[in-house]
């Protein structure tokens, strides 16, 4: 499989829609997702939880809709649409800060992962730190594929 970091994606090799949305419908099923729910219904209620989510979905939807939709059409990843979009210096910014919330996300969701199973199992927290970080990547480097 040829990777596309700096030239959009010819036609016959993108993937099709199905696919994608395979991808992302897992997305929200997340432990660290679980949590801050479960934290927000008991701050602020049901009702209002439920509007907090339908308006910040609609931003969401607004932003990466658009941005879903010009790169379908220009074969385009994130990168390229960025650099076009911000600069070359605004598009570093944008990827910097992509890239560590990135990083955060995982680092929470190994800490949640770790935690858990540390108090099933009760093996050495940092050898299951450990052993989650090789699964996590080991996953992503050889699933990808």
């Amino acid at each position: 499989m040829r990777e596309f970091e700096l030239t959009p994606v010819p036609p016959q090799q993108r993937r099709s829609l199905l696919s994608i949305m395979v991808i992302w419908f897992a997305s929200p099923l997340i432990a660290s997702a679980s949590l801050v729910g479960a934290m927000l219904v008991m701050t602020m209620g049901f009702v209002n939880l439920c509007y907090a989510l339908v308006i910040s979905s609609l931003m969401q939807l607004t932003y990466a809709g658009i941005l879903g939709l010009i790169g379908a059409k220009t074969g385009k990843n994130f990168a390229l649409l960025a650099k076009e979009t911000f600069g070359p210096f605004g598009y570093r910014l944008v990827t910097a800060l992509v890239a560590l919330t990135l990083l955060c996300w995982v680092a929470v969701e190994v800490a949640i992962m770790a935690q858990n199973m540390h108090q099933s199992l009760h093996l050495s927290y940092s050898f299951l730190v450990i052993l989650v970080i090789l699964f996590v990547y080991g996953v992503t480097f050889f699933g990808i594929r």
